[in-house]
Parts: structure tokens; C-alpha cells; sequence
């Protein structure tokens, strides 16, 4: 048989033994003979009773690349006397320590996944194990592709003519193929320079935010922009309303007061000779004197800005000096 050497296959839990090359497992140096028991399960005649955990890579399943909704096999063929035990384990690539795994908690050889989402979406490892040496382990990654998906942060946006402005979307897809801007149903070109595209990566697992600068805001710039993404599996479209602002000019309701509108001092009025006579005479010669009462008072109301306390304070100044005046015509008299 020249260098063709017998190993030792688990498989689904039952142990055969095979001819085939010795890549694997080194121990053998001559050919053993095969023997068929009673339970129809071959025995080896010389085979060594333990032999290391090892995982058979061409049997084995490498990166696998599902469509969402499929169904995802794994499969770690070991071999191994004892027959190894099987540990599959979960490392998130989306975190930031993709060296801690997390133990599935199934056993076997075989890992199905049914109905597979993004979420599954992780890089996953089979460990074996037979306690002779040290186990073996092997790395498969899962990509699950979907169709896009469309998130607007806001579906309505004010601005003023003239302005600049930038609107966002947030799209999410695997694979990214296909993104574009559109303005009231048309494809908006930036060979003109007034419109800048920029795509950079989202905060979420396959999210790319899509950004659509413009400049110098003019009346056709209003409207219906849509923010559309596809690929091999779907396509989909988000709109959002741009429209003008209204400029609003503020109105000063105060007013400075002037000449017009100030507060005067009120006239007294004075009996005939300056209040010298007697009251109780009246003559044809007599003459009525009209003055200003106390201007100081008028001054300081003009300096209140025709206040009330002023207006107020002036009141009873004039009182006081009407008061005055008739308290001495009655001493005189």
C-alpha cells in the first residue's frame, strides 16, 4: 500500500476505521490489518488505543455566505480514539474584544442554524476534545447578505434661501452596491460642483451614512429629495421634504417720546392782584393771572418720561400749592 497509513474517523458519533494518507495523525510506521466484528463496525488489529483530537480540514466546512432567511450548516469532522467530544463556541465580530467567545452550549459535529438573520452573522469555532493532547479547534465565518434598508433621521427640513445645507440618511445592506440621491424624481449629479455625496461608515453592523451637500440654496433646490440604495437582492427608497424658510422682519414697537406727546404741568389759575385783595370784592379793572406752578415739578416729570409716578407726584404738588394759596387769602382776610 505503499505510504498509505489507517486513521481513525468520528463521524456523527461512530467510530470507523479508514485507509487512506497519514497527514494528520504520525504514529503509524507499518500497515495493520482489518478485521469485521459481529456489530458490523470494523476492527482494527493493532491500531494504538489512544490517539489525539484532530479536525479533518478537507471534511470539514470553511466561511460560508448565506442569503437571510437560508439555512446555515456547520460541519467539524474530527478524528481521534477516544472519539473526541465537539464544543462549538460564538465570537461576535461586531465588538470590540472579537477574542472572547461565547460557548453555544450544543455538542456534535454538526451546528445548523435555521432561518438565518444578520444577527447570526459572527465567526464561530468547533473545538475537539478527547483529553489525550491538546484539542484541536477550526474557525468558520458566517456572512449573511439581505436587501437595503433605509433609516431618515428626519423626513421634513427647513432652510433659508441662500444658505447651505446637508441631509443625511443612514442605509443598511450587505452587501453595499448601488447609492444615490434624487430631487424630485431626477438622479442628482455633482459633476457642477453644487452637489458634494459623501458615503462613510454608520455606528451599526453594515450601516454606511450616505450625506448630500448643498450649496447656496436656490428655489429649485426645494422639493423631494430620495435617498436610494440597492443591490443583487433588493432595493429600497426613502423621501424627505426640503422647503423655504420665510425671512421675518421684527417690528420696534417702542417709541421715543417727543414734544408732542411729553406731559406739561398743569395752569393755576390766581385770583385778582396776585391774591393781595380781599376775596370777597370783585372789580370791573380786575385781571386773571394764569402761571406755571413749581416748573421744577414739570422738569422732573419730563425727566420720568410721563411716568405715573410722576404724573402722580405733580397732582399733589398742585394740591399743596392750590391749598397753600387759599390758606393764606384766609389769614389776610
Amino acid at each position: 500500500m505503499g505510504n498509505l497509513d489507517l486513521i481513525w474517523t468520528a463521524l456523527f458519533g461512530l467510530l470507523l476505521c479508514q485507509v487512506g494518507t497519514c497527514n494528520k495523525v504520525r504514529h503509524f510506521r507499518k500497515r495493520q490489518k482489518l478485521f469485521p466484528t459481529n456489530g458490523g463496525i470494523t476492527r482494527c488489529d493493532g491500531c494504538p488505543s489512544r490517539i489525539p483530537a484532530s479536525i479533518i480540514d478537507e471534511q470539514s466546512t470553511g466561511d460560508v455566505v448565506k442569503r437571510e432567511g437560508e439555512t446555515v450548516v456547520l460541519v467539524c469532522n474530527v478524528t481521534g480514539i477516544p472519539a473526541p467530544d465537539v464544543t462549538w463556541y460564538r465570537k461576535s465580530i461586531h465588538t470590540t474584544s472579537p477574542s472572547v467567545r461565547e460557548k453555544i452550549g450544543l455538542t456534535g459535529e454538526m451546528l445548523i442554524i435555521t432561518n438565518a438573520s444578520r444577527y447570526c452573522e459572527d465567526t464561530y469555532e468547533c473545538v475537539a476534545d478527547n483529553g489525550v493532547a491538546m484539542p484541536d479547534s477550526r474557525i468558520m465565518n458566517v456572512k449573511i447578505e439581505f436587501a437595503p434598508e433605509i433609516h431618515l433621521p428626519t423626513k421634513t427640513m427647513g432652510q433659508y434661501k441662500g444658505r447651505d445645507t446637508v441631509i443625511l440618511c443612514k442605509i443598511t445592506a450587505h452587501p453595499h452596491r448601488i447609492n444615490f440621491w434624487e430631487l424630485n424624481g431626477r438622479e442628482i449629479q455633482t459633476r457642477t460642483g453644487k452637489y458634494l455625496v459623501e458615503v462613510y461608515d454608520g455606528t451599526e453592523p453594515h450601516e454606511q451614512v450616505m450625506s448630500l451637500s448643498i450649496k447656496d440654496l436656490g428655489p429649485n433646490d426645494f422639493g423631494w429629495y430620495s435617498c436610494i440604495a440597492a443591490n443583487q437582492f433588493g432595493k429600497a427608497a426613502k423621501d424627505m421634504k426640503l422647503y423655504e424658510l420665510e425671512v421675518q422682519t421684527t417690528r420696534n414697537e417702542y417709541q421715543e417720546p417727543n414734544d408732542e406727546n411729553r406731559p406739561t404741568a398743569p395752569e393755576i389759575v390766581l385770583p385778582p392782584g396776585g391774591g393781595g385783595g380781599n376775596s370777597g370784592k370783585s372789580s370791573s379793572t380786575s385781571k386773571t393771572t394764569t402761571t406755571t406752578a413749581y416748573p421744577e415739578v414739570q422738569a422732573g416729570n419730563l425727566i420720568n418720561g410721563g411716568s405715573n409716578h410722576g404724573k402722580y407726584t405733580s397732582i399733589l404738588m398742585v394740591v399743596l400749592a392750590v391749598m397753600s394759596n387759599i390758606f393764606f387769602q384766609w389769614i389776610r382776610t
